[in-house]
């Protein structure tokens, strides 16, 4: 049986970006085979959803509407994780382009992680990431008890390379996102007087102290596959 890969995508409040990649990644995905895309919307006030209607969907892209009174970016993602039904799940923003990121999740396994960057620092691709669905459960997922934005994906590479799982890079190439900035970033955060930078300074700590003491599983208390 193939795998499936799950492409999970999150959104709120961010009409101008995903009206700028969805068609085009709709129809670079419909040339695909044993993919599903999960679009999670995390509480946006706009209505992305009316787009995306719009679009006529296929029976394999799944839109779902999740209450969030705040953007919190590792809570997001793990919802559209639960959301999904792959044998590999990828992380996949909202401001991203499809790029090779189909090809990249296929080199995803239960020993392999897949870093689908550039290598360009802040340039919005940071993210793309892939691996198995028993890699991503096995670690918990990305850690909830970060702050809201900031260091959440680097912190799942280094819990899985700490724990055996082999990290490969492969690269996206060049503008495979549309830029963002910290601001806009941080903006539905309700961190008021905090910046992102102190964010992923602060959750890159937890994610040192964390490994540094073994614990390489996020989110004991709460994870669970319901």
């Amino acid at each position: 049986m193939a795998t499936l890969i799950s492409l999970c995508t999150t959104v709120r409040n961010r009409r101008s970006q995903f009206q700028a990649t969805f068609c085009d990644n709709l129809n670079a995905l419909s040339t695909c085979q044993n993919v599903e895309w999960i679009i999670l919307d995390y509480g946006s006030s706009q209505n992305e959803f009316e787009l995306f209607r719009k679009a006529h969907p296929p029976t394999w892209v799944h839109w779902v509407r999740m209450e969030a009174a705040y953007w919190h970016t590792p809570r997001a993602k793990n919802a559209a994780v639960h959301a999904s039904t792959g044998d590999v799940v990828m992380n996949f923003d909202v401001d991203q382009r499809l790029k090779n990121a189909i090809a990249a999740a296929q080199k995803a396994g239960d020993r392999t992680l897949v870093h689908n960057w550039s290598g360009v620092s802040r340039d919005g691709t940071c993210g793309r990431i892939a691996c198995s669905r028993r890699v991503f459960d096995r670690l918990g997922g990305y850690d909830e008890d970060f702050l809201p934005c900031g260091y959440d994906d680097l912190d799942l590479i280094a819990r899985a390379a700490a724990s055996g799982v082999k990290v490969a890079k492969i690269n996206c190439g060049p503008n495979a996102a549309i830029p963002n900035t910290t601001e806009e970033a941080i903006s539905d955060c309700r961190v008021e007087g905090v910046t992102w930078k102190a964010m992923e300074k602060a959750n890159h700590v937890r994610s040192d102290w964390n490994i540094g003491m073994g614990i390489l599983v996020a989110n004991q208390r709460r994870w669970s596959r319901s």
